[in-house]
């Protein structure tokens, strides 16, 4: 590799198969530097800050051209490069045409994962500029890396070259937004191809299929027309074959009409994205506990995939540790603190908004929000309300507090849910008195939710499970707390002092909240667990 502050002197001949690079040093691959975060670490090979521009080169066999089926080139890159085989140009990105220079500014930013054990590569088939220009033997892949300018503190190179990829589902498939009418199906693939889904009422006997002829590896397919609390069941691929699907495992089942009445099984909890045994031991119990009993919906309370909310986290603590349920039911997601290290609510982007779709246009039932951070559905006769409680303004008058009052205004429905990822009231970890998000939502968003009767209130954050009495009206600390707030102080139990009830079917303003923390799903913390508005609070997965 040579790293470039000044003019080499060579031009482009050192593109060329001739070319000599043995004054040239040697390191192993990614190469760059990311002064500003203080990442360097993660990058094999660190070239100085302030350089224009890297080039690299390698040398790669290929026993026989012949047998070379597709060539993909994948690369993690800040902020623009171009690759030559064979001194022939296969590839170029966030580049300007024409002749390029040592000093060539990049189009624009670009930033890259900065990370060498998990890249995030974009993923190129370059077997029509690729595969003619290969020789028999050994071959020269010479790839630069340019700057957006001298002085910008970060820039990386990290590729692979592939032959004969085969193509296969690494994500999912996993459905998402669902309604009675709808269905999206979303699925990864090793390389960019088609979209092709396939569904039909019985394995075998997939007669409807709906196709997305632009390549892709992120495929996300919607079907629509069809039948509420029906079964469907389904496949995924392209055109040439199925991937995966077209089994007894592989099916959906629509959510009920608008405003039905219907038994409905939820399973709600957060921080659960660990990956460890304790996390599987918990999704393991509810598969124990819930077997023969499909469930109709599945509310993750925040913190999916930690520490830091990475896309390889998403993957290796999410998708690959809950695939079964995550074919067959909705998943409808909060953030939560963790996702913050990779995800921003301001422009809905990083790998939580990449893995998830969510209505921003009244698309399920509920007020459009416009923003995936927060929005809100129906299933059959409960209205769901899912807030950002940590990267989203939570004063009062805030879009995300007006919109919330809005929409709680405009439903009908018999019971109303909300969940977000900071409970208002806990003692367990984090504590609901010195917490500012809890304390937040606790004085700025409980008002509002009891005006318009909210039912349940769900979150996550404190690594246990706590739940409360039947309240209302209390915004204040917890040693503020009384009997006054009660609405019900029994038990809330059927065997024991009888379920909470309300006295009208919809909206009941102050007519009592339960609030339950259930963050336990992978791992327990500890605290006081002895908040005086809490029924019980449990140390335990």
């Amino acid at each position: 590799y040579l790293d470039n502050q000044a003019d080499p002197g060579i031009g482009m001949d050192w593109v060329d198969s001739a070319f000599n690079d043995s004054p040239w040093d040697d390191g192993p691959y990614a190469v760059g530097f990311e002064a500003a975060s203080g990442a360097q670490y993660l990058l094999q090979t660190v070239v100085p800050a302030g350089t224009s521009s890297v080039y690299t080169r390698i040398t790669f066999d290929i026993a026989d051209v012949a047998e070379v089926q597709n060539l993909f080139l994948d690369v993690d890159y800040d902020d623009g490069y171009a690759a030559w085989i064979n001194g022939v140009e296969v590839h170029r990105a966030n580049l300007p045409t024409g002749t390029l220079y040592w000093n060539t500014a990049a189009l624009a930013q670009h930033e890259s994962s900065n990370s060498v054990d998990f890249p995030i590569y974009e993923i190129q088939d370059i077997s029509a500029t690729g595969i003619p220009v290969l020789q028999d033997g050994e071959n020269v892949l010479a790839i630069g890396v340019w700057n957006i300018a001298a002085a910008s503190d970060d820039l990386l190179l990290s590729p692979r070259l592939s032959t004969n990829r085969e193509l296969t589902v690494t994500r999912g498939p996993y459905l998402q937004l669902g309604t009675p009418q709808s269905m999206v199906v979303r699925w990864r693939t090793s390389y960019p191809e088609e979209s092709r889904l396939e569904s039909g009422d019985a394995p075998g006997n997939l007669t409807f299929s709906v196709v997305d002829p632009a390549p892709k590896t992120e495929h996300e397919i919607t079907i629509s027309g069809l039948d509420p609390e029906t079964q469907y069941f389904y496949a995924v691929g392209t055109s040439e074959g199925m991937l995966a699907g077209d089994d007894a495992d592989h099916f959906f089942i629509t959510s009920p009409p608008a405003g039905a009445i219907r038994p409905i099984r939820i399973w709600a909890m957060g921080d659960f994205g660990e990956g460890t045994p304790d996390a599987m031991a918990v999704r393991d119990a509810y598969y124990a506990y819930t077997a023969g009993r499909h469930t109709d919906m599945w509310l993750m309370l925040g913190d999916n995939a930690m520490p830091n909310g990475t896309d390889y986290e998403y993957q290796t603590k999410l998708f690959e540790i809950y695939p079964e349920i995550l074919r067959q039911t909705v998943a409808w997601p909060t953030i939560g603190n963790h996702e913050f290290g990779s995800s921003n609510s301001w422009n809905q982007s990083g790998p939580y908004y990449d893995s998830f779709t969510m209505p921003t246009a009244g698309e399920a039932g509920g007020l459009a929000s416009g923003t995936e951070a927060y929005y809100s559905y129906d299933f059959g006769n409960i209205h769901f309300v899912v807030l950002d409680s940590y990267l989203t303004d939570r004063s009062v008058g805030s879009p995300m507090l007006t919109w919330l009052e809005a929409d709680l205004a405009s439903t009908t429905r018999d019971w109303i849910i909300a969940y977000w990822h900071h409970p208002p009231y806990s003692k367990g970890v984090h504590d609901s008195d010195v917490d500012i998000e809890m304390i937040e939502m606790r004085e700025n968003v409980l008002p509002i939710t009891e005006d318009y009767g909210v039912d349940l209130v769900l979150a996550g954050h404190c690594h246990s499970y706590e739940r409360s009495f039947l309240l209302d009206g209390h915004y204040g600390y917890s040693e503020t707390f009384s009997e006054l707030y009660k609405v019900d102080g029994g038990d809330g139990r059927e065997d024991g002092d009888g379920a909470y009830a309300k006295l009208e079917y919809g909206p009941d303003p102050h007519s009592g909240t339960v609030y339950t923390v259930a963050g336990s799903g992978a791992k327990l913390t500890g605290g006081d667990l002895d908040h005086p508005a809490m029924y019980i609070s449990m140390n335990e997965l």
